[in-house]
Parts: C-alpha cells; sequence; structure tokens
C-alpha cells in the first residue's frame, strides 16, 4: 500500500508541475497575443498618455505670453480704454493655429481600442478647446470694431465654453493616467 501512496503523490506532484509549465505558457502566450495585438503593458501605455499631455503642455506655453498679455488686454474694457485689436486678433489666429495643430497630433499604437478612443476625444476636446478661444477673440474684436455690444456675449459664451472643456479634457485626462497607475506621489518624487 504504501508504494502505491508513494506512487499517486509523485503523480500528483507531475500532475502540479505540468499544470504550472501550462500556465505560464498560458501566460507568456497572452502576453505574446496582447504584443501581437498591438497593444502595450500598461506601463507602455501610461508612456504613450504621458508623452501626449507633454505634447499638449508645450502647444499651451506657446501662447501662454500673449495668453498673458490678452488677458491684460480684455481688462481694458473695465476702465473704458481701447484694448489692443493687433494684439487680440494675433491671439485669434493663435489659438486657431493650436487648434489645428492639436488635430494633427498623433496618438500612436499600443493603446487599448477604449483607451485609445477616449485618448482621441481627449485630444479633439483641446482642439475644440482652442477653436472656441479663437472665436472669443474675434467676437471680442467685432465689439470694438461695430460697436456691437451682443458680440461681448458671444465673446463670454465661447471663453465659457472654451473653459469648460478644457476643465472635462484635463479632468478626463488625469483620471486616464490614474486608470493606467500613475500617482501624483510618484511624480512629485
Amino acid at each position: 500500500m504504501s508504494g502505491n501512496k508513494g506512487c499517486g503523490s509523485s503523480l500528483a506532484i507531475l500532475v502540479g508541475v505540468i499544470l504550472l509549465i501550462l500556465a505560464v505558457a498560458g501566460v507568456r502566450g497572452c502576453n505574446n497575443l496582447v504584443h501581437k495585438m498591438g497593444v502595450g503593458t500598461v506601463e507602455e501605455q501610461l508612456i504613450i498618455v504621458q508623452n501626449f499631455e507633454e505634447k499638449v503642455n508645450e502647444l499651451d506655453k506657446e501662447a501662454d505670453g500673449l495668453n498673458k498679455k490678452v488677458s491684460k488686454e480684455l481688462l481694458k474694457i473695465a476702465d473704458y480704454e481701447m484694448p489692443d485689436l493687433e494684439l487680440i486678433e494675433k491671439a485669434e489666429k493663435t489659438n486657431n493655429s493650436l487648434s489645428i495643430r492639436m488635430e494633427d497630433i498623433e496618438i500612436p499604437k499600443g493603446l487599448t481600442k477604449e483607451r485609445e478612443e477616449k485618448l482621441t476625444e481627449i485630444k479633439a476636446d483641446f482642439a475644440q478647446m482652442y477653436k472656441f478661444k479663437s472665436n472669443a477673440m474675434f467676437y471680442y474684436s467685432l465689439a470694438f470694431e461695430d460697436s456691437d455690444p451682443e458680440m461681448l456675449q458671444s465673446f463670454k459664451a465661447n471663453t465659457d465654453v472654451a473653459y469648460n472643456i478644457m476643465l472635462s479634457a484635463t479632468t478626463d485626462l488625469e483620471l486616464l493616467k490614474k486608470e493606467l497607475g500613475f500617482s501624483q506621489d510618484e511624480a512629485k518624487s
């Protein structure tokens, strides 16, 4: 009897080892399948999203100095002063250009379908934000060129929409990064 018991234990160990090997091979096979499908690891996907965020920030920095000057010009209306309409027109053109350039940012392969769709939505939102900023500058100029106070309402409406889109897109981008394991605490260190 003890001989059969030893044989059963050896057989159980052998079956366990075979199952373990099959499990490891299965995981490797799944990882290979994932890579063959063009989807990167979670870490690789996070890098794609962070690189996209860097491109967005680069575009935003290009307009940063101009936006500060424009903000000062926009305040002149409260003091009954004429704003620099050439600067406002420059801001309109710059924001329009940024909208087009945002649309041109390519999202590389490596994300899951859902994440690629989400990042594409975020990109479209940022492009729309710049378009609404451009429109706002257009209406601001018209308010002074045509002495039409209704254009100031259009300016305000476009500014509000741009701001809301920016908040939404920024929040969605942060949520996507968090989904991929990004931690603000790790970024600070």
